[in-house]
């Protein structure tokens, strides 16, 4: 898996393809492809509230862990359809390294791998089409969900900068 997070979603997207090309009973390939990008971003977001960024700026930190949280929530769903469809769900992996960036280069980052985790999905409900009302369900919920951090990430870069302790 690639250490840069955009990378590692673009390198889930390339596996989610040749697991729906592959002739084989594919639907919970499929889905625990976005389990995987579910859980990096959930790791992401949970290593972004934690950062020394993030403890400088409440309202940083706070969108951060809501972040982590509606992506949990989407682990859940997934692991719960999973195994609903009678598969196994993959275990969390390892976590692409986040190099120190300042607030642009985190939104960047994030707003591309974001990107390519709507491209997953969307590439998702073309397969499910018309396999699976349940599951299209439950991705499009995901889906509007993982939009909508886009957003989030956007108006984040418009914060103001924290206040600093040693100004007086």
């Amino acid at each position: 898996m690639p250490s840069d997070f955009p990378a590692a979603i673009d390198s889930l997207r390339e596996t989610a393809k040749a697991v729906m090309q592959s002739g084989a009973e594919q639907d919970v390939g499929v889905l625990d492809v976005l389990l995987t990008a579910e859980w990096l971003c959930a790791c992401r977001y949970e290593a972004l509230a934690a950062s020394p960024l993030a403890g400088r700026h409440d309202r940083l930190h706070h969108e951060f862990r809501e972040m982590e949280a509606a992506e949990r929530r989407h682990v859940a769903l997934l692991v719960s359809r999973i195994t609903a469809l009678g598969g196994e769900p993959s275990p969390p992996p390892e976590a692409p390294a986040m190099p120190e960036l300042n607030l642009v280069g985190i939104a960047a980052s994030n707003i591309l791998a974001e990107r390519g985790v709507i491209k997953l999905y969307r590439a998702a409900l073309r397969h499910f089409a018309r396999r699976d009302k349940e599951t299209v369900a439950m991705l499009r919920r995901i889906l509007d969900e993982e939009s909508r951090h886009i957003s989030a990430m956007s108006h984040l870069v418009a914060l103001p900068a924290p206040i600093s302790q040693n100004a007086a």
